[in-house]
């Protein structure tokens, strides 16, 4: 069996279908059940690669550029671009695979599948129309979800949605059978540590620093409730383009003492260090595909 799985980013990159992307790659590979094709956009990637082998899986190359952050857009006048297509037909999938709908990768995946006509299975991350961006991105992400993104769902040979929460945004544009298949982690079960400071009572986030995540909502609520109990701590793990204005948050709230910004972490750091370590996890995402 071969698969070319459409992306719109892979690792190095960070965010959560890079990495659900690579983990299923991986596991694809360790069950020696066929070939998967990762094609994703140049952001993240190496520079003046087109494709690479890794542990077991092919990473082929789109040139592209980031219209707006955190959404590329293929350099479709680059010959690169065009020679890359062509590599890709020849690969005569059996099937394509999809992530989110609102990203031109997706786009770019559906229309192969029904040029060519291969089976396309789309796998859906997200439970809402988009949020936390200016009025006018707003208003242009929900028209392109009312238009492209209600034919991304109806084209689709099947569906599936990473958990339950993200059902009813996904009926509202297609009546077709979803598929619930939740994402699993691999990891060995740590102990939690016992506590150096007893009566200090740690709170933790991990995510990406940018406005959906609301992590600045966070800051707000964690510096009420520290007026309360002088004992609060909060650790944040993470990057992205909102920790300027957040750190400046916190200096202004004059917590720079409770809150740390640690930075971006491994996931099996998060697993073995973070996670045994903190009291409470909080997530003040303003959507998820949750639970």
């Amino acid at each position: 069996m071969k698969i070319l799985q459409f992306l719109p980013y892979f690792p190095p990159h960070i965010g959560g279908v890079e990495a659900f992307a690579k983990e299923r790659s991986s596991a694809f590979s360790e069950q020696k059940k066929g070939k998967l094709i990762n094609v994703v956009f140049s952001p993240g990637q190496p520079e003046n690669l087109t494709s690479y082998e890794q542990d077991g899986y092919t990473v082929m190359i789109l040139p592209a550029f980031e219209l707006i952050s955190n959404f590329p857009v293929p350099k479709i006048r680059s010959p690169i671009f065009w020679s890359q297509i062509q590599k890709i037909k020849a690969e005569k999938a059996d099937i394509i695979q999809t992530h989110t709908r609102f990203f031109l990768s997706t786009f770019l995946g559906g229309l192969l599948a029904k040029l060519r006509k291969i089976k396309r299975i789309h796998i859906e991350h997200g439970s809402g129309f988009v949020k936390g961006l200016s009025w006018r991105k707003t208003a242009f992400a929900r028209c392109y979800d009312q238009i492209f993104g209600r034919l991304i769902f109806r084209l689709a040979d099947s569906l599936v949605a990473i958990s339950h929460g993200n059902l009813p945004f996904i009926q509202q544009f297609t009546r077709k059978k979803i598929s619930v298949i939740y994402r699993g982690f691999n990891f060995t079960p740590v102990l939690r540590e016992k506590k150096e400071k007893p009566d200090q009572i740690l709170i933790g986030f991990v995510g990406r620093l940018v406005k959906l995540k609301g992590v600045d909502l966070l800051i707000e609520a964690f510096a009420q409730l520290e007026q309360e109990n002088r004992n609060l701590r909060l650790q944040i793990i993470g990057d992205g383009e909102e920790r300027f204005a957040l750190e400046k948050q916190v200096e202004a709230l004059g917590l720079g003492d409770k809150i740390s910004f640690l930075g971006y972490q491994s996931p099996e750091k998060v697993y073995s260090d973070f996670l045994p370590h903190i009291d409470i996890f909080v997530n003040p995402s303003l959507q998820e595909g949750l639970p």
